[in-house]
């Protein structure tokens, strides 16, 4: 030990633990001022709190205020998750870190990237600024901002949301989205989008509000989208009130008022189940007030009525109508 009793600085070497009642410093190096009651350590130290624990290059702590700024390779563990962060805030009172600079968490199920926010430990929840990601089970979730509860897990995201399932093929995007892990529930809205993709082409789903089902391995199973529904792709085009689309199979039945295009004909009825196979509509059933109408000429057209009408596809074009 070095002290100074005009500055009142001490300089601690070996094995030096500065321990109060909320944390406990363990380091080789530690300069602690008396009069501004700031420690500083800069050759690895180790912070216990509690279940925390934090280990860092270098730290300053306000022994007054009980906050440490930790920097270089700032490793954050405890019971939940790892994280791992170039800067980091914590505050031992409400035991709350702030990450700032690239950072990167990970817990059992999933991995979180983001370059500033705070994560709550004593109360588990944490709100992520500046367009973090969050993967776990071959699915993205990124937006401008997202809050989460992992005990209720329950979270929000705002701005620019964006999910990617890569298991099958489906890109979900809106400007606002709610989730509950548990129930394996997630909601989007404002300009709610599906993109569902393959090698040769994409289908673009758009509604006021999008819901997915996920089953217990968190593996997409279903979706549901709502109000003033239309899809796009290159040889299939449509609308309706609602879709439900099955994500294993990749059927979807639209309900209420539906239409759809494809090549010259046009399609109606109560409601439509399409089924598709490997990739490609297969089969088109219409119920109750089926109606078809294709165009023969540029001035004639073909009309079909019936109760009930299956269409047959070949190469995503119908070539058969029962």
């Amino acid at each position: 030990l070095h002290y100074n009793g005009r500055t009142r600085q001490a300089e601690l070497f070996g094995h030096v633990i500065l321990q109060d009642k909320k944390a406990k410093l363990q380091t080789t190096h530690l300069v602690f001022n008396r009069t501004t009651r700031l420690a500083f350590y800069d050759k690895n130290g180790i912070i216990y709190s509690d279940s925390n624990v934090l280990k860092s290059k270098r730290a300053f702590y306000n022994t007054n205020t009980k906050i440490f700024h930790f920097q270089k390779e700032v490793v954050l563990t405890n019971p939940d998750q790892v994280t791992h962060a170039d800067t980091l805030i914590y505050n031992t009172n409400n035991k709350t870190a702030y990450f700032r600079g690239p950072t990167l968490i990970t817990g059992s199920k999933s991995t979180i990237r983001c370059t500033r926010g705070w994560y709550d430990t004593g109360r588990d929840i944490s709100k992520l600024m500046d367009r973090p990601v969050i993967e776990s089970n071959g699915q993205q979730l990124s937006a401008d901002s997202l809050q989460y509860n992992n005990h209720t897990t329950y979270g929000r995201a705002f701005g620019r949301v964006r999910i990617i399932d890569t298991l099958h093929h489906i890109i979900i995007e809106g400007r606002m989205g709610e989730m509950w892990d548990s129930k394996g529930m997630t909601y989007v809205t404002d300009s709610a989008m599906a993109i569902t993709y393959d090698q040769s082409d994409s289908l673009f789903i758009h509604a006021d509000s999008m819901w997915v089902y996920f089953d217990v391995k968190r593996q997409a199973k279903k979706m549901l989208a709502y109000h003033g529904v239309r899809f796009y792709r290159t040889d299939l085009q449509g609308k309706c009130d609602s879709i439900a689309y099955s994500i294993s199979d990749s059927s979807m039945k639209m309900y209420t008022k539906p239409a759809l295009w494809t090549g010259k004909n046009q399609l109606t009825a109560d409601s439509m189940h399409i089924n598709i196979r490997r990739n490609q509509i297969d089969s088109l059933s219409l119920f109750n007030s089926s109606f078809i109408v294709s165009q023969d000429s540029s001035t004639s057209f073909n009309q079909i009525a019936g109760r009930m009408m299956i269409g047959y596809f070949h190469h995503n074009q119908i070539y058969k109508i029962k």
